[in-house]
């Protein structure tokens, strides 16, 4: 079958069919045309959910081997580090052990009880510079309700409380 030269993009069996309701405009023929129709676009809606479906499954999938893919990397990372940790201290203990004449169980203990100070000043200066800088931001936003409370009222919540002691209410 060849195109149809008066509808572009028509051919075959489809341009037949619309030469025919062209020439025969019945309504039975129109209603046979319309539920064609809507065949037609429910199979290209049922293409578009499917293609959508796969595509989120796709994306879920990626995002679950990105998952797994970090997970993995955090266990090995974990491991490096331990090792690290581990061989950092054996060499110190090793180290110290040498220094006290070969007594090993020196070496360790003074070892341990330097790493165990070391990371408990590291702890206690993190957490002080962290509850510093959370109350630093606290007061800051209050300081600032307070004067926009002034610029809104004139007054701002500690002004008026003020206010109600003075006057015993």
């Amino acid at each position: 079958m060849v195109a149809d030269g008066n509808k572009p993009g028509f051919s075959g069996y489809a341009a037949e069919r619309d030469a025919a309701a062209d020439d025969d405009p019945t309504p039975a023929s129109a209603f046979s045309e319309v539920s064609e129709r809507i065949g037609e676009v429910r199979d290209y809606a049922a293409y578009y959910v499917k293609a959508r479906v796969d595509k989120l499954k796709v994306s879920l999938r990626n995002i679950l081997v990105m998952a797994a893919l970090g997970v993995v990397g955090l266990i090995a990372g974990g491991a490096l580090v331990v090792t690290a940790v581990v061989l950092l201290c054996t060499g110190i203990a090793q180290a110290l052990t040498a220094l006290f004449g070969g007594h090993a169980w020196a070496g360790n203990l003074v070892t341990a009880v330097l790493l165990l100070g070391a990371v408990g000043a590291v702890a206690y200066i993190a957490m002080t510079k962290i509850t510093k800088t959370s109350k630093e931001r606290m007061v800051h936003a209050y300081e600032q309700l307070k004067r926009e409370q002034r610029a809104d009222h004139g007054t701002d919540v500690h002004e008026r409380a003020e206010e109600q002691r003075a006057t015993g209410g």
